[in-house]
């Protein structure tokens, strides 16, 4: 009888990594503009220079709120990559985002797109 155990996880591909090793490292933030939830993420913010993935409950519901508030503090381009819907100009100046500072990538053909569509 074979006896049960479970792989190392981190063993299985080199860029898994487990959540507790995420908050050792030290990284650059942003605050997020919501005390509560800058408590709550690593390092005290949105990572700078990290990939920041959103995952509503679906377009239109309000999917850039949490973001912006850090989105507005940056002086820096903006890149939304593959975004589910463009964000309309009225919403990004209602929350001091300049619209001229937010480049929307997306890709030619489907099959181009690094991951699938979320069905809506």
């Amino acid at each position: 009888m074979q006896a049960d155990y479970a792989p190392i996880l981190e063993s299985i591909h080199p860029s898994l990594w487990r959540a507790l090793q995420f908050a050792r490292e030290r990284q650059v933030t942003v605050d997020t503009g919501y005390p509560a939830l800058s408590h709550e993420l690593s390092g005290g913010g949105w990572p700078i220079g990290a990939l920041v993935e959103v995952l509503p409950q679906g377009p239109g519901s309000g999917e850039n709120l949490p973001l912006a508030p850090a989105l507005a503090s940056l002086r820096e381009p903006i890149v939304l990559v593959e975004p589910p819907c463009d964000p309309g100009v009225q919403g990004l100046a209602y929350s001091g985002i300049p619209s001229g500072r937010m480049l929307l990538l997306h890709a030619k053909r489907s099959n181009d797109k690094l991951w699938p569509e979320i069905p809506t």
